[in-house]
């Protein structure tokens, strides 16, 4: 069943399959959505909020089509998934701290914009020391340049999986979350959250590396 964004990319990928579109060019419509989503939250508007939320899960979709047109065209690059990478991190910085900004102004209070720009600060690292690791490793990895992710079954011990479920499952799907947040007009409970969770998730990538699980 999870994670939920795998069932519309499936779907949007046999559609765009007939496209003449690039993995490439999937990406960076990927990236413009969700730079769009986070300057809608930056507006601090009940309305724009949804439509940013909307434009985040189109993102999170058409992150994960470029993948599976790329490896269904024979199109992998090491370009691709880099740029792919680069796209993610971007995303997700400027959204959490789009989402503080515009808290921030609808209440007057500067912790906002703090929470923000610590969460958008831990997609940063995180996306340093992922890197670092795959650099790390390289010389014990094969890469294909492919610029999807692998797939392997969950963890079956308990704190294994629990990492599994917040470091993997949670990113996948996160989309929806802050869609749902929006619609309750609650998109401000994801700040606090997210400024802490995102150190934890970071810090936790060395835990994943030791173990070797994705989706």
């Amino acid at each position: 069943m999870f994670p939920l964004v795998r069932h519309l990319s499936n779907k949007t990928t046999a559609i765009l399959l007939k496209s003449p579109l690039t993995p490439n060019q999937l990406t960076s419509l990927s990236l413009v959505s969700g730079l769009a989503a986070a300057f809608l939250y930056s507006l601090a508007s009940y309305g724009y909020g949804i439509i940013a939320g909307a434009l985040l899960v189109i993102s999170y979709v058409l992150d994960n089509c470029d993948g599976e047109i790329a490896r269904s065209k024979g199109l992998t690059s090491e370009f691709g998934r880099k740029f792919d990478d680069v796209s993610d991190w971007w995303v997700h910085a400027t959204v959490f701290i789009g989402i503080g900004f515009g808290v921030e102004a609808q209440s007057g209070n500067s912790i906002w914009w703090w929470f923000g720009l610590a969460a958008g600060l831990g997609a940063t690292i995180n996306y340093a020391v992922v890197r670092f690791l795959e650099y790390r490793n390289k010389e014990n990895h094969v890469s294909d340049g492919t610029e999807t992710e692998e797939y392997s079954k969950a963890p079956k011990e308990l704190i294994p999986l629990l990492v599994f479920i917040f470091r993997e499952l949670f990113r996948a799907d996160f989309c929806f979350l802050l869609l749902l947040l929006a619609i309750f007009d609650v998109i401000w409970l994801i700040l606090p959250a997210a400024a802490i969770g995102s150190q934890v998730y970071w810090m936790i990538a060395f835990y994943k590396e030791s173990r070797n699980f994705h989706v």
